[in-house]
C-alpha cells in the first residue's frame, strides 16, 4: 500500500511538474509524501492493544521533520523561482523522469520502519533505554538540520555573498551539515522502530533498515553529495581559499577546521567520507594552484 500510494502521488505530481514546466511541486511532493504515508500508517494500522506511546512519538517526530522540512523546501523554492539542478532536466522528459523515479525511492524507502511500527504487527512494549536516546537523537538532528538550511539560506540572500560558498555557522564545520542531520534523524528513527519490534522475527529488523541505508546511499553516492561537491568545484575551484575551505572542513561530520586539517589522510577518508569521489576536479585544480 504505502508504495503504491508513493508511485501515484510522485507519478501525479511529475506531470503537472511536466506540464507546467515548473520546479515548484518538486520538493513540496516529496516531503508531503511523507507525511501522507506516516498518517496512513498511523490511522491504517491496528496494533493488538492499539497504538501506544513508542507509534505516537516515533510517527509525531517524523511529521514534524517532513513539515518542517517541506516548509522550508517550498520557501526557498518560492523565494528563487525555480531549482538550478532542473534546468537541464526540464528539457528531456526523460531525464527528468528519473530524478522522480529516485524521489519515490527517496520517499518510500526512508519511511519503510515508521510505516512498519505502525502497521499492527506487534504488540506495544514498555518504553526503555533506547526509546529515549532514539527520540532525543531525532529531535536533536532535525533541529539541527533546520538550522543548518536556514543558516545557508539567509548566507545566499545576503548581496555581498553572491557567487560565494557558505561557510557560515554549521557549515564552518562541515560542507554538509544538513545532510549529515539527516541521516542521523533516520538512523536513529530506526532504532526508535527496532524498540517495537522486539519479540517478533528477524525481518522487521532486515526491511527496516532499508530506511537508513536508502538515505544514506542517496545522499553520499547520488544525489546529495557528489552532485554539491562537483558543482562547487567547477564554480569555486580556481579560488586558494575554496581550495583551503575543503582541504580543511569535513565533508559530513562536524569537526573543528584546525583538527580535521591535521587529521591522517586515512582517517579522513575510511572514517570521515573525504572520498575521492568528492573530488573529481579537485585534485586538477590544486595541481594547477601549486604551478
Amino acid at each position: 500500500l504505502s508504495l503504491g500510494v508513493t508511485c501515484a502521488f510522485q507519478l501525479s505530481f511529475f506531470l503537472a511538474a511536466l506540464a507546467l514546466r515548473t520546479d515548484v511541486f518538486t520538493d513540496f511532493a516529496g516531503t508531503s509524501n511523507f507525511l501522507l504515508l506516516f498518517l496512513l500508517s498511523y490511522f491504517l494500522g491496528k496494533p493488538p492493544l492499539g497504538h501506544c506511546s513508542r507509534t505516537a512519538v516515533v510517527t509525531g517526530l517524523a511529521g514534524l521533520w517532513a513539515l518542517r522540512l517541506g516548509g522550508f523546501l517550498l520557501a526557498r523554492i518560492l523565494i528563487w523561482g525555480k531549482d538550478n539542478r532542473f534546468d537541464k532536466m526540464r528539457e528531456n522528459p526523460a531525464t527528468w523522469a528519473g530524478f522522480w523515479v529516485l524521489q519515490a525511492l527517496w520517499v518510500w524507502g526512508p519511511s519503510l520502519p515508521v510505516v512498519m511500527l505502525n502497521s499492527g504487527q506487534f504488540v506495544c512494549q514498555p518504553v526503555w533505554a533506547l526509546d529515549c536516546a532514539a527520540w532525543t537523537l531525532m529531535l536533536g538532528a532535525a533541529l539541527l538540520e533546520g538550522v543548518a538550511d536556514l543558516q545557508k539560506l539567509r548566507f545566499k540572500r545576503r548581496e555581498e555573498n553572491v557567487g560565494k560558498w557558505c561557510d557560515a555557522g554549521l557549515w564552518r564545520f562541515s560542507r554538509h551539515p544538513n545532510y549529515f542531520f539527516e541521516m542521523v534523524f533516520w538512523w536513529a528513527a530506526y532504532a526508535a522502530c527496532c524498540a517495537g519490534f522486539r519479540g517478533g522475527t528477524v525481518a522487521p529488523f532486515l526491511v527496516g533498515a532499508l530506511g537508513p541505508l536508502t538515505v544514506t546511499g542517496l545522499l553520499l553516492f547520488l544525489s546529495g553529495v557528489p552532485l554539491l561537491e562537483d558543482s562547487a568545484d567547477t564554480k569555486h575551484g580556481s579560488n586558494a581559499a575554496y581550495v583551503d575551505y575543503k582541504a580543511s572542513t569535513s565533508p559530513l561530520v562536524p569537526l573543528p577546521r584546525n583538527f580535521y586539517r591535521n587529521l591522517p589522510s586515512w582517517a579522513k577518508k575510511y572514517i570521515l567520507f573525504e572520498w575521492d569521489m568528492y573530488s573529481r576536479t579537485q585534485k586538477k585544480l590544486q595541481e594547477s594552484l601549486v604551478a
